[in-house]
């Protein structure tokens, strides 16, 4: 265990003076960049524990990503979209960030490329504000619509939702969205449960699970607080290295071994053609009306 105390020159000065040639695998720093760092000043392989929006575009040969990267979410959603598609109404939520261009066009050419497609339709807010009433002409009031929220913003999410509380009592709505992070913290569930959100994920707490329930009393005992996502997402990457490392006769032949899921993670790794090892583990989960959640596929 080494505190970097997230100082490059920390990091460094570890690095320097530490030989890695016989160590199984490095598990951090936890942010990506400083992980990145590391695979390309070792020759040891080296897990990056939490996602990152540059890891698509930063990878290294023996740098494990253990988040999908974003066109992963992407492929998954899209591909259940394809699969259910029967002619909805598709509506598509996008923002005003300059990155978000590419997106929506590339988003938006997989769901035309579907079958008898009728109509996609795009919102995106003006000055941070999303028109409500070309919002709800979009909407079709005699069948289904499908709402595709692409925004990992907290203002767009939550006024594209806001604007769909008076819709869905009295038209056929449903809500996807591509993450489900930090832009729907402050969200109300019940909204969430009446639209039957769908996202994909590679996280998912069940805590109707005997390991998930053992896992957070045992937690509780010995530390008198139940654990962070941090915490978890912690114990769910540093167990997967050990039961890859401990089952087959080094890392790489451990990444190679398949499906696994964890206290909440979920791990499928695959080696890309002259680059790093990266997971491709997600499922994806519904709403319920109830608030109970499943998992689709």
């Amino acid at each position: 265990y080494f505190d970097t105390e997230n100082s490059n020159y920390k990091l460094q000065y570890i690095v320097n003076k530490n030989s890695f040639s016989t160590t199984d695998v490095v598990i951090g720093p936890l942010f990506y960049d400083k992980a990145l760092w590391v695979s390309k000043h070792i020759d040891a392989p080296v897990v990056a524990p939490l996602f990152s929006k540059k890891q698509a575009n930063n990878t290294n040969k023996n740098l494990i990503k253990s988040s999908p990267d974003t066109e992963l979410y992407e492929e998954k959603l899209v591909s259940y979209l394809e699969e259910k598609y029967t002619n909805q109404n598709i509506v598509v939520i996008t923002d005003e960030k300059e990155e978000s261009k590419s997106k929506l066009w590339r988003i938006v050419a997989k769901i035309k490329a579907f079958d008898s497609i009728q109509n996609v339709s795009v919102v995106k807010p003006e000055s941070g504000l999303i028109d409500s009433e070309k919002f709800i002409e979009k909407l079709d009031s005699m069948g289904n619509n499908w709402v595709v929220n692409i925004s990992d913003e907290i203002v767009t999410t939550s006024a594209a939702i806001n604007n769909l509380k008076s819709p869905v009592e009295r038209m056929n709505v449903q809500l996807f969205t591509l993450m489900k992070g930090r832009n729907f913290e402050n969200i109300d569930n019940q909204i969430l449960g009446k639209l039957n959100l769908v996202y994909p994920t590679t996280d998912y707490l069940n805590l109707e699970d005997k390991k998930v329930v053992y896992f957070y009393d045992s937690f509780k005992r010995k530390n008198a607080a139940y654990p962070s996502k941090y915490s978890i997402r912690g114990f769910d990457v540093v167990y997967d290295a050990l039961v890859r490392i401990a089952s087959s006769d080094n890392f790489d032949d451990g990444l190679k071994a398949g499906f696994s899921t964890r206290v909440v993670s979920i791990f499928d790794f695959e080696k890309k053609l002259f680059g790093s090892f990266v997971n491709k583990g997600l499922v994806l989960v519904k709403y319920n009306s109830d608030l109970t959640t499943v998992i689709l596929e």
